[in-house]
């Protein structure tokens, strides 16, 4: 009888709510130790093999010195970090010289060099540091994170096991700055994550993230190495997907890395994550598996940029 009684508008709000409801509840089970294909949180065997660290620098970030930082007081035995400019006059450089000083035991290299290889600067600043990288087993992290002290020795741990590819982390918002820089976050927190921890449950592997990426020499030479990526619009998870199609998988480490989300505006909270987001779903639905060809973008990718692009325009002619 009550069922009966609700009306077909009240049912277009009561169904929305429960169905958010159960997936806030499936998302916080899977998170939170509920036996479903949960998130790897135990990371052996420990891997300590000499790893090379490239970090791409461009102009300077809020935090930027202690965010870096956090990589130079490893517990790792053996360690080299690459930090990679364009140009001696990116203020990262300073910061890059500061912490020569303050760790002279640590192994760290600036690499100054503006060589191009495609539309993507990131990967080419990558690429120029992979060029210069000594050891078996790389690891690429963006420089907006901090990471614990046990980091490098649990993300390198499982390209032990056989069958793994690739080892990438979720990270978690640090906000610094206004309402923005909290939606951000919230977005981070509260959607983007819970999305990975709920495909991960359900068996996916189709993710990689910039945050963080671990990888062999061996593997990422047989992808065709980093310049490979150099025209791709998300070349992380690009990376990740082409070691999936040599047959390894996408290891999602329990590890989280510390994401700083600036202080900023409208226009810089619209623009990052849910565009990127959306980008790498077209990009993983495409028949070449996300692969960027060079000089152009996978045709989906490419509709999905286009749509993104009309839908914002829209939404500016109207704030």
């Amino acid at each position: 009888m009550i069922l009966a009684s609700i009306s077909p508008a009240q049912w277009a709000l009561v169904v929305p709510c429960c169905a958010a409801t159960l997936y806030i509840m499936f998302a916080a089970l899977v998170r939170y130790g509920h036996p479903v294909r949960r998130v790897n949180t135990d990371e052996k065997p420990v891997s300590l093999r000499p790893v090379s660290v490239l970090k791409p620098l461009c102009g300077f970030e809020s935090r930027l010195h202690a965010n870096l930082e956090t990589f130079c007081k490893q517990t790792h035995p053996c360690f080299e970090l690459l930090f990679g400019v364009a140009s001696l006059e990116d203020p990262a450089v300073a910061i890059v010289e500061r912490l020569r000083a303050a760790h002279p035991d640590t192994d760290i290299k600036l690499v100054v060099d503006a060589s191009l290889y495609g539309s993507n600067r990131k990967v080419s600043n990558l690429s120029n540091l992979e060029n210069r990288a000594r050891h078996e087993l790389i690891v690429i992290a963006d420089s907006d994170i901090s990471v614990q002290p046990d980091y490098l020795v649990k993300v390198t741990g499982p390209l032990l096991t056989a069958g793994v590819g690739v080892v990438t982390c979720l990270y978690r918002a640090r906000r610094i700055g206004n309402f923005w820089a909290r939606l951000g976050a919230l977005f981070i927190d509260e959607w983007f994550s819970p999305s990975v921890y709920l495909a991960h449950a359900a068996g996916s592997q189709r993710f990689g993230f910039g945050a963080t990426l671990a990888i062999r020499r061996e593997t990422l030479d047989a992808v065709g190495g980093l310049r490979a990526f150099r025209n791709c619009v998300a070349d992380d998870f690009s990376i990740a997907q082409a070691v999936r199609r040599m047959g390894l998988r996408t290891y999602l480490s329990g590890m989280h890395d510390d994401e700083v989300v600036l202080r900023g505006n409208i226009q810089r909270v619209r623009n990052r994550e849910p565009v990127r987001w959306r980008v790498e779903q077209a990009a993983a639905r495409d028949e070449r598996g996300g692969l960027c060809k060079p000089g152009r973008i996978p045709e989906r990718t490419d509709f999905a940029l286009r749509l993104i692009a009309r839908a914002r325009a829209a939404v500016e002619s109207v704030i």
